[in-house]
C-alpha cells in the first residue's frame, strides 16, 4: 500500500468512528503525511545543503511528527518483508541488525535510522544508500526514474533540452513502476488536493498547464504527468514552443521543482 493510500486510510478509519462528514474531513486534513522540508526545525537541523535530507526533504517523511506513525508502520512491515533475503544487499542504516521497531525515540527505530540518514552527504558514492532511502523513507515507492539526455524520442525537443538534463521526470510507461506516486503526488500539488506543492495556479498564462488548471472536467488524460509529456515532445524551435515556458517545466516536471522569475 502506498503512503498515501495509509494516510487517507487512517484518517478516514478516524473519521467514521467520530460518525460525522465534518470530522472525517478534519481528519482527512490532520492527518496529512508530514514532510521533512516543511518541519519547523529543518534549515537548523539539516545545516548542510549537500545532505539527501536537504536536496529531497519535499519528499521524505518527518522522522518526528507522531502523525507518521501509520506510515512508519506501513514502511517498517515493507522494510521487514524482505530483511532475512535480501539483508546483505542493503546499505548498513537499513541491516537487520539495525532496526527492530516502526517508530521511537531509540536509534533501532525505523523513523530514527532514517533521521540520521538524512543527514548523510556525497550519497552518491554509497551502494545502496539512495535505494533504501526512497524505499523505506519516502512518500515514494520507489527513486523516480528521469529523462534521459541521450532519449532519442526528443531529439531537438524540450525533453532533452540542455537546461532540463538530468531534473525532468520520466513519463514513459516502462518507468511507471517507480514513478506512479512521484507523478500522483505532482498532480495533488497541482489541484491543489494537498497542504504543500505548486499549485497549478502559479502556470504561465496561456500555457497548457494553465489550461489544464483550469479545465473543469478532466478526463482520464488531463494530468500534470500527459501535460509533461506533450511538453517533452515538443520542438524547441517548432510553432508550438510558445505554449508553455521553460519555467513551467521546472516548475511541474523537475524533480526538485525551481521557481524563476517570470
Amino acid at each position: 500500500m502506498s503512503v498515501a493510500k495509509v494516510a487517507s486510510a487512517a484518517a478516514l478509519a478516524t473519521g467514521v468512528l467520530g460518525g460525522g462528514g465534518y470530522l472525517i474531513y478534519d481528519n482527512l486534513i490532520d492527518t496529512e503525511t508530514r514532510l521533512l522540508a516543511y518541519s519547523s526545525d529543518f534549515e537548523k537541523t539539516y545545516t548542510d545543503a549537500n545532505s539527501f535530507g536537504r536536496k529531497y526533504g519535499i519528499y521524505l517523511l518527518d522522522p518526528d511528527s507522531s502523525k507518521n506513525k501509520d506510515v512508519w508502520s506501513a514502511l517498517f512491515n515493507k522494510w521487514s518483508k524482505d530483511k532475512e533475503t535480501k539483508d546483505n544487499n542493503r546499505y548498513e542504516n537499513f541491516k537487520k541488525t539495525k532496526i527492530d521497531k516502526s517508530f521511537g525515540a531509540d536509534n533501532k527505530a525505523l523513523n530514527q535510522v532514517c533521521k540520521s540518514s538524512f543527514k548523510e552527504a556525497n550519497f552518491n558514492n554509497k551502494d545502496k544508500y539512495e535505494e533504501n532511502i526512497w524505499a523505506f523513507c519516502s512518500i515514494f515507492e520507489a527513486k523516480p526514474k528521469m529523462v534521459s539526455s541521450s532519449e532519442t524520442t526528443y531529439s531537438n525537443k524540450f525533453g532533452t533540452k540542455a537546461e532540463h538534463n538530468g531534473k525532468l521526470v520520466s513519463v514513459k510507461s516502462e518507468d511507471d513502476t517507480s514513478n506512479n506516486s512521484f507523478w500522483d503526488r505532482r498532480n495533488k500539488e497541482f489541484f491543489g488536493e494537498v497542504r504543500y506543492g505548486n499549485s497549478g495556479s502559479k502556470a504561465s498564462d496561456g500555457s497548457i498547464f494553465k489550461t489544464l488548471y483550469n479545465k473543469k472536467d478532466r478526463g482520464a488524460d488531463d494530468t500534470v504527468k500527459k501535460t509533461c509529456e506533450k511538453a517533452y515532445l515538443t520542438e524547441t524551435t517548432g510553432t508550438q514552443s510558445n505554449k508553455f515556458t521553460d519555467a513551467d517545466l521546472k516548475l511541474f516536471c523537475y524533480l526538485i521543482p525551481e521557481k524563476t522569475s517570470q
